[in-house]
């Protein structure tokens, strides 16, 4: 299901975002979801010791979430087929997806140095595939250097630290930053638009909507997709 951010609608403040009816958006910040996302993210997540050891202990390629030949679908109208960046990638299999989607180039990045070295062994042979250790919120790129940019997971491991906001604004400014103008910002969450209250209303960034998706593999899990254009 799609929902615009209507700009000209009378209401205040986007206060649609809390009168939201259906079910599946009055899930809490204390729902199910929420809570193995605290248990997965902790608020060591930011520090690359914390994952080196968990990709150590845990090198096998997995997927949080709906893989991107699921997503893309969805969001294929926002995806320029040139350059992407993938924020925070993880050992999912999404890189290799992205571009058998048709871009020509997907740079991945995360904090674990050890999981960008294995990353990089597993896809030695898929020149279009870049690895780089690197923080979201310092990325060592040009500015309006990419066609497109994805997260998944990543903007919800940063909801989990102490210090969120601060985290997710420097996210936000670095994403707008090395975004084309006009190409799109794509954040792939199981957080449900009242618990990304401060995601969607970040002033630098023009919201566009957010599409709720429901997994596959799981009816009763719903992710959601939140649009942003530069």
């Amino acid at each position: 299901m799609n929902h615009l951010n209507d700009s000209d609608d009378d209401s205040d403040d986007n206060s649609y975002w809390m009168m939201d009816n259906d079910p599946k958006h009055q899930v809490t910040v204390e729902s199910v979801i929420e809570r193995l996302l605290r248990s997965f993210f902790t608020q060591d997540y930011g520090e690359a010791d914390y994952w080196n050891q968990r990709y150590s202990e845990s090198p096998d390629e997995y997927e949080w979430f709906m893989s991107w030949s699921y997503v893309y679908p969805y969001v294929k109208e926002f995806c320029k087929k040139g350059k992407a960046l993938n924020l925070g990638c993880g050992n999912s299999p999404m890189p290799s997806e992205m571009i058998s989607s048709g871009f020509s180039q997907v740079y991945n990045i995360d904090v674990s140095d050890v999981l960008i070295e294995q990353m990089k062994k597993k896809y030695s042979d898929n020149s279009n595939l870049i690895w780089q250790t690197m923080d979201c919120t310092q990325l060592d790129f040009p500015n309006d250097y990419f066609d497109c940019v994805v997260d998944k997971g990543t903007i919800d491991a940063l909801y989990c630290s102490s210090n969120s906001q601060e985290l997710i604004s420097k996210t936000l400014d670095e994403v707008k930053r090395v975004l084309k103008p006009q190409y799109f910002y794509i954040s792939i969450s199981f957080g449900n638009p009242q618990s990304r209250e401060y995601l969607v209303n970040y002033p630098n960034m023009n919201f566009l909507k957010y599409i709720d998706v429901t997994n596959p593999k799981n009816e009763e899990s719903t992710q959601f997709i939140y649009i942003f254009q530069k």
